[in-house]
């Protein structure tokens, strides 16, 4: 009974995810399933992504503010986009936060037809959550 359960809240939590990626990123997942290790949520892709090197991605990460996309789900979003031009394109890849207006939880940052990561917006602002291991020197910007 234990383990009915368990898997009931797993799928449910699944679904749940899936219909707040198709809602606000408008991101529609292809068949396939979820891992949870800790806070960070995994999608085991099926046959309908054309992806030859790996069939995982990292989609995001439950936060206490709600579901924070990684970039790897950034990279399939059609909606929710804050476009910017090259020099708030080249802060925001050194890790630098936007004098933006946006509303949400969360944001996707653009450049053109390039996708830069998600933010989170707060008062003005869009804070900046792109991974540190991917972030440009801040001599990048000159």
């Amino acid at each position: 009974m234990k383990e009915e359960k368990k898997a009931k809240k797993k799928q449910n939590m699944e679904s749940n995810i899936r219909q707040m990626l198709e809602k606000e990123f408008g991101i529609k997942l292809p068949k396939g399933r979820f891992s949870f290790e800790g806070k960070f949520v995994f999608f085991f892709l099926g046959e309908d992504l054309p992806l030859t090197v790996t069939r995982v991605l990292h989609i995001g990460s439950l936060e206490d503010n709600g579901f924070r996309p990684a970039l790897d789900a950034c990279q399939l979003a059609t909606e929710i986009f804050v476009d910017v031009g090259e020099k708030d394109g080249k802060r925001w890849m050194s890790g630098m936060d936007l004098g933006k207006d946006a509303t949400g939880n969360y944001v996707i940052i653009r450049l053109g037809r390039y996708i830069l990561g998600p933010g989170n917006p707060r008062s003005g602002r869009i804070l900046n959550n792109l991974p540190k291991n991917r972030r440009l020197p801040l001599n990048y910007m000159g």
